[in-house]
């Protein structure tokens, strides 16, 4: 297996796949810790799901099974491409509130400057956010890529 530059080292792909696996796992487990405080089913199916493919990763990753690679890169594709459309969703309502000088709120009235500045402040948030999981999901996915490439070549 080839090696794969992490900051200043130079670890084997298994390595930083398993790595990864690991964290995604983690990630995974907070989700299902989410759904206790109200956020829903969606994120309690996301945390198995989370939970399920990184695991086959592993298992792929220690007995040299490309296949059990698909699960994971598929979901994560798909979660980056969630979160680009995040980003532009929250974008668009931060276009909306910086332009608009006459939003209501939802109870109908005007909102005031302070609704206005959290508002701000949560769209903001959303998308720093949503962008630093575009990121290392993106990288994630060359990495896991790049590890299924080389298992088929040997």
């Amino acid at each position: 297996m080839p090696n794969v530059g992490v900051c200043c080292c130079k670890p084997q792909i298994e390595f930083v796949v398993f790595v990864i696996a690991a964290i995604t796992i983690v990630f995974g487990i907070l989700n299902i810790f989410g759904y206790w405080l109200g956020l829903g089913i969606p994120v309690f199916v996301g945390g198995i799901i989370a939970i399920v493919t990184p695991g086959l990763m592993m298992y792929g990753v220690q007995n040299g099974r490309r296949g059990l690679y698909w699960p994971y890169m598929v979901t994560n594709f798909l979660s980056v491409l969630g979160n680009i459309v995040q980003v532009v969703m929250f974008s668009i309502v931060l276009a909306e509130l910086y332009s608009n000088d006459h939003l209501e709120n939802d109870d109908g009235n005007e909102m005031s400057g302070e609704e206005r500045e959290v508002k701000e402040i949560q769209s903001i948030f959303a998308i720093a956010v949503a962008s630093l999981q575009i990121v290392f999901g993106s990288w994630f996915e060359y990495v896991v890529i790049r590890s299924y490439r080389a298992m088929g070549k040997e």
